[in-house]
């Protein structure tokens, strides 16, 4: 069994009000970061409505061109800016691959659940 890391990216609008909302996730496999981001979406904007998509682009560029960097994305990760911050690390086992575990995590923490039924029926 593989055992890796991981952390939720998070968007914080406003810190005083204190709402998050994950965008992303972070698994580290002990030699590299992979990354998996939600594409800028209604929930952020409901957030934020004036959310500056290029703040996302750099943000998600910068990371995963740093992917096997791991001592920038380290002291990226312990000096991260409150608006877009990293969750506390945790350990995930998994006879995946590091892909399909990060597609497994983003589908559990990131990605919005679709109602049942629609609460108009």
């Amino acid at each position: 069994m593989n055992e890796w890391q991981y952390r939720g990216i998070r968007y914080s609008p406003d810190m005083a009000r204190g709402e998050r909302l994950n965008i992303g996730i972070c698994l580290f496999d002990g030699k590299r970061y992979y990354f998996r981001f939600a594409e800028p979406s209604a929930r952020i904007r409901y957030l934020d409505p004036l959310f500056d998509d290029s703040l996302f682009a750099d943000l998600r560029a910068d990371l995963e061109a740093h992917a096997d960097n791991l001592a920038y994305l380290e002291e990226r990760i312990a000096a991260f800016d409150p608006t877009f911050a990293f969750s506390d690390a945790r350990t995930i086992g998994s006879e995946e691959t590091p892909e399909e575990a990060l597609e497994d995590l983003y589908r559990q923490l990131v990605e919005a659940p679709l109602p049942e039924t629609s609460p108009l029926t």
